[in-house]
């Protein structure tokens, strides 16, 4: 089973932020236009019904690409084995200001993967990046072309792992680094000379990664990866030329030392990193009999309430760790 990683939310708050700005932006535009459009008495009446048509479309389309993204997800974690890392919803920020979502990134020997997911439905068909959709007897062009706004995100993850230093492979970049875009509800595809993988389906994209036999990326390589990927204020740190690279251990302290973006110098962060003894806790999750899921911890109870802080980001209303009664050095915790 692969493992799942989670990213420091820090980077996500704000690319969530933004996009509710916009969201908003677009919402009263269109209450604007329909002010300009219709009488005073229609829109007064109109403008609070189409607010809400807005939003419950907006919401429907988000709860579309969530089930998508997520049962890509779940299938690579199930179906990748343990030699596989599984991020889901990763923000980078190759340069300061500029914010990139990607709806998952798997690590493994045979490379790097940026996945993005179209929960689209109906037959599409695409050219060199060009895309169409068939309506009734039509072909008509898509708004927006998923290979290539996945272009966009293999540009924008190589310029910022090349701005940390540490990366030291030896294959260029164009073989380890593959996007690939993933189908998840269309009822016809077929693509022609694109720029990347596209597959209609989950288990042909699967099926694609178990069988690369290339092993572009060793142990070390994954272990920088991944902690790049995880703590964004690592990698901040790394291209700023605050820290040296210490190792994937110390990822978790430098996290802490400039958590929320605070103003924290380069010598406060390295005193930080060098007094600070603890290592990043490993941790698994399952799911018990009775289909509920846990996560477990072997270590100290420190490191059981790091990684609870951890998820508690994503879940507030999680229980506090608690030592398995059975197991010596063993903790864990319920996700609802």
């Amino acid at each position: 089973m692969a493992r799942l990683l989670k990213q420091d939310p820090v980077l996500r708050r704000e690319f969530k932020e933004r996009i509710n700005k916009k969201v908003q932006n677009k919402k009263e535009q269109m209450k604007r236009e329909m002010d300009e459009e219709l009488p005073a008495v229609a829109a007064w009446v109109a403008k609070p019904l189409a607010g809400l048509f807005f939003d419950r479309i907006n919401a429907k389309n988000m709860e579309k690409g969530d089930a998508g993204e997520f049962n890509v997800f779940l299938q690579a974690k199930m179906r990748l084995s343990d030699e596989w890392f599984v991020f889901n919803d990763v923000v980078v920020e190759p340069e300061p200001g500029r914010l990139t979502q990607i709806d998952h990134i798997i690590i493994g020997p045979p490379g790097l993967f940026i996945i993005e997911t179209k929960a689209w439905k109906g037959s599409y068909s695409a050219y060199k990046d060009n895309w169409k959709y068939r309506n009734g007897t039509e072909w008509i062009k898509c708004k927006s072309s998923p290979t290539k706004q996945n272009t966009y995100h293999v540009k924008a993850i190589a310029e910022w792992l090349k701005g940390t230093k540490i990366l030291s492979i030896d294959a260029p970049a164009e073989k380890w680094i593959v996007p690939i875009v993933v189908f998840t509800r269309a009822q016809w595809l077929k693509t022609t000379d694109c720029s990347m993988p596209v597959f209609n389906g989950i288990s042909e994209f699967i099926a694609y990664l178990k069988a690369k036999a290339e092993r572009y990326l060793g142990q070390d390589d994954i272990e920088r990866l991944t902690a790049l990927i995880q703590y964004p204020t690592l990698s901040k740190a790394l291209r700023q030329d605050q820290i040296k690279w210490f190792g994937a251990s110390e990822a978790l302290l430098l996290s802490d030392a400039t958590e929320n973006n605070q103003d924290t110098s380069a010598l406060e962060v390295e005193e930080r990193i060098q007094t600070k003894v603890s290592s990043v806790p490993e941790y698994t999750e399952g799911v018990t009999k009775n289909g509920k899921r846990y996560v477990r911890i072997v270590g100290t109870m420190e490191q059981a309430t790091m990684v609870y802080e951890h998820f508690r980001t994503q879940h507030p209303d999680l229980k506090p760790p608690r030592k398995d009664r059975f197991k010596e050095g063993m903790f864990f915790f319920y996700i609802s």
